[in-house]
């Protein structure tokens, strides 16, 4: 169990006891989520004001360079808010039975320590979004990710030329404070660019083009009737199976699965009887 997982699990205990005191010790949950926030509307003044209003000269190259800025960060928030979505609820039918929720759960669904019930397609628990990354909002998630590493990028890319007119104008006391302040931006950025964000990225690419989730990595499924048997269908179809047939840069649910029944492929394997 990891560390977050516990933290979860003790707030859980302890909201059950103490419904009131409970309710307001899982709203400080959402500290990272916060953080991210706070974060990013001060990267966000940091680029209007000290980037484009201070040290780019160009008007049209800032109103350029803001334009996209704010594109990625609107795509950003967006998908964010959009993995807001309550896991899916199974009705009655022929599938495994969890003995910690006293449950149902279909294929793919696996308890979640953190939330304390079953999830449907679930990947894991992210303590950043204090959210089930799940079959409901898994394209989301990977959006916010896919847009939040594209900002992050952007933003220091764009920003190098603020160190070379930093140095070139020479006015060392009139621009080192918006000069230390954008430094500190670019810093943080640089170390979580890489990770969690970009990283976390590479890896559920990863994970998709094996039509795998987290958990299932961590513990690969045994299916019926053929324990080599898998749920890979190829790389495109893998792709389409979460973002869909089209609109995939949008976080809309475009999704082709219904989060019960999964495609699988079996291996056949051909036996020779002995004579």
């Amino acid at each position: 169990m990891s560390w977050y997982s516990v933290i979860y699990t003790r707030v859980r205990e302890y909201s059950e006891k103490n419904p009131i005191c409970g309710f307001f010790l899982a709203r400080l949950l959402n500290v990272l989520l916060v953080m991210q926030l706070l974060g990013l509307v001060y990267s966000f003044y940091v680029y209007i004001y000290i980037v484009c209003g201070r040290f780019l000269q160009s008007p049209l190259q800032a109103t350029f360079y803001l334009c996209v800025y704010s594109s990625l960060v609107f795509m950003a928030l967006w998908s964010l808010f959009s993995s807001f979505r309550p896991p899916m609820v199974i009705s009655a039918m022929d599938f495994r039975y969890c003995y910690m929720c006293m449950s149902l759960k279909p294929d793919r669904a696996h308890h979640c320590s953190s939330c304390g019930r079953c999830v449907v397609k679930f990947d894991h628990h992210c303590p950043w979004i204090n959210q089930c990354v799940n079959y409901t909002n898994y394209k989301q998630f990977l959006l916010y990710i896919f847009y939040s590493t594209l900002t992050v990028v952007w933003f220091l890319i764009t920003s190098l030329e603020c160190f070379v007119r930093f140095i070139l104008n020479a006015n060392w006391l009139e621009d080192s404070i918006p000069f230390s302040l954008l430094l500190t931006v670019m810093v943080a950025y640089g170390v979580f660019g890489y990770y969690p964000l970009g990283e976390m990225l590479v890896f559920h690419f990863g994970l998709i083009s094996m039509n795998e989730t987290t958990c299932e990595q961590a513990k690969p499924s045994v299916l019926k009737f053929d324990f080599k048997a898998d749920y890979n269908l190829g790389r495109e179809k893998n792709f389409m199976q979460v973002f869909g047939w089209g609109l995939w840069l949008f976080p809309l649910n475009t999704s082709l699965e219904d989060g019960i029944h999964f495609e699988i492929r079996y291996e056949i394997l051909m036996y020779k009887s002995s004579e």
